[in-house]
């Protein structure tokens, strides 16, 4: 495709696809409201209006945008960059190069830090009771969050909400409970892996069971399982809603999202996940499944199995079908007319893609060369005019 800058476009809005554990209000405003790159800091101007239990919600909050993108995606030496695709050669009137792909904004769980993941799934020394919001819960101001006891409370009642539609016994037990036989992070990875190679496991077995990381804190594997759940099936069935020419999946793992739990478990978890969505629905227009592997090589193995019940796709290493001049896509056999879905990799917090610059980020490399921050723009009239 190509893009002539004499021609005036307007980038479609997003379609946002949100898990049913939001509230209407609640809804609202985790689809429109996300912050710039941070977790909530006091004294800020404007001040921050997204509390980290609001950024823990937008966990289940995926925009997927249809967009043009200017290049090749690259990471080289520490550096995000994207290739830009050259130009046409027609002298009268020189054209842009553009590729239409999605764009997921599919977030990583966010353990970047203590305040956020780390924060809701944690034991307590007290138990942490589950209570779902009322129908007429109202989301306060941002002047409001600013007075620290409010926002401490306001994030308490947020995540006894998340609580209760995460484990099965809408409660969390106090730490001293579980102290005894709380699960290393590597004994956490075996089960999730024998139970991903197991074709009778169900999510049942999951429940009421516990890991240590390496900081202490004591974590409910059953809390990270059915939120990677929610994930994956909201983008996957808007996916498949929205792609019927087909689409491509690539998927990149967690780094710096993952610096207080092992990558790797988060890669269980998601390949869990999808385990459970493949078991119960057909993927009718996923082609390809391919996911980067250079830091978890066993990851495919357990990719194959987890959509061993969707025979039509194909799972492969992300590097295998950008194989072109300079990195760039082959579309595989089979899926010459599928779309390409990419994602951006923010967190809970991220607009990056908005302002980051493109050698900071997936996220600012792709807002750079492509048409998805015009898309994704909080001042869109639109913004919310697609929910899924």
């Amino acid at each position: 495709m190509f893009f002539s800058p004499q021609r005036s476009r307007t980038a479609p809005t997003s379609a946002r696809t949100i898990s049913p554990l939001l509230s209407p209000r609640l809804r609202q405003s985790s689809a429109a409201n996300r912050a710039l790159g941070v977790k909530f800091e006091q004294g800020n101007h404007p001040p921050d209006a997204i509390t980290n239990m609001e950024g823990a919600l937008h966990t289940y909050v995926t925009p997927i945008v249809l967009a043009m993108v200017h290049g090749e995606y690259n990471y080289v030496a520490g550096n995000h960059m994207m290739l830009r695709f050259l130009p046409t050669r027609d002298i009268l009137e020189r054209l842009d190069r553009a590729r239409q792909v999605i764009v997921s904004a599919l977030i990583h769980p966010d353990f970047e830090d203590e305040q956020v993941m780390l924060e809701l799934a944690s034991l307590t020394p007290l138990p942490s009771i589950g209570a779902s919001l009322p129908m007429n819960f109202q989301v306060p101001s941002a002047e409001d969050k600013q007075d620290p006891g409010f926002r401490q409370a306001y994030d308490f009642v947020l995540r006894a909400h998340m609580i209760a539609h995460l484990v099965t016994s809408k409660q969390l037990p106090a730490i001293q409970e579980v102290t005894a036989h709380a699960r290393t992070v590597d004994q956490a990875i075996d089960a999730l892996e024998n139970w991903i190679r197991n074709p009778a496991a169900t999510p049942e077995e999951i429940q009421g069971t516990f890991f240590r990381v390496q900081s202490g804190e004591i974590l409910s594997l059953e809390l990270l399982f059915n939120s990677a759940l929610h994930q994956v099936r909201n983008e996957l069935s808007a996916l498949e809603e929205l792609c019927l020419q087909g689409y491509v999946y690539t998927f990149d793992p967690p780094a710096i999202f993952a610096r207080k739990i092992e990558a790797t478990l988060l890669n269980r978890l998601y390949i869990a996940a999808l385990k459970t969505v493949s078991k119960h629905n057909q993927l009718n227009n996923m082609r390809m499944f391919a996911f980067n592997d250079y830091a978890d090589r066993s990851a495919l193995k357990f990719l194959s199995l987890a959509l061993q019940d969707q025979k039509h796709v194909l799972v492969t290493r992300k590097l295998s079908i950008f194989t072109g001049k300079g990195g760039g896509y082959v579309p595989p056999k089979g899926a010459e007319g599928a779309l390409l879905v990419l994602h951006n990799n923010s967190d809970g917090f991220g607009q990056n893609i908005e302002t980051e610059a493109p050698g900071g980020s997936m996220d600012g490399a792709i807002g750079a060369f492509s048409s998805v921050a015009a898309s994704l723009s909080r001042d869109r009239g639109d913004l919310l005019s697609y929910l899924m």
